[in-house]
């Protein structure tokens, strides 16, 4: 969104988000296996519209922001939060948006899935409290 929406968001906070490498049939075999507690492609695929695992695995890289050229767009001020260790979205997606478009903001930390932390929750209000007045 902070990528396609500038023009309509002040600031916005990616929280373990999917961004390209999330979206490769590597990945995906991968994730499958990782900290969910259950199939992750088949509950991705439903959030889709889709049904199965290899309906998943036919369908999203169509869904990579690098296979549809946004992340080159300017974008809304953006603060990125992950898990170093996230086994179910590729922290290799949060260095791929520091590398491209407008600089960002970025706390990653030593933890797994999205970056849960105590600190987690409070670095990004007051962030987005910053980006806000």
């Amino acid at each position: 969104m902070a990528h396609t929406h500038r023009e309509r968001i002040r600031a916005a906070v990616n929280h373990g988000g999917m961004v390209h490498f999330a979206f490769t049939p590597e990945w995906i075999a991968k994730a499958q296996y990782g900290e969910y507690p259950f199939e992750l492609a088949e509950t991705l695929a439903l959030a889709f519209g889709l049904s199965t695992y290899d309906e998943w695995v036919e369908h999203s890289p169509r869904l990579s922001l690098v296979r549809q050229g946004v992340l080159e767009r300017p974008c809304a001020p953006l603060l990125l939060i992950n898990g170093i260790y996230d086994t179910i979205f590729p922290i290799a997606d949060m260095y791929l948006l520091l590398e491209h478009g407008n600089p960002k903001s970025a706390r990653f930390f030593p933890v797994e899935h999205m970056g849960y932390t105590p600190e987690t929750v409070p670095i990004m209000v007051g962030w987005l409290q910053r980006q806000l007045r």
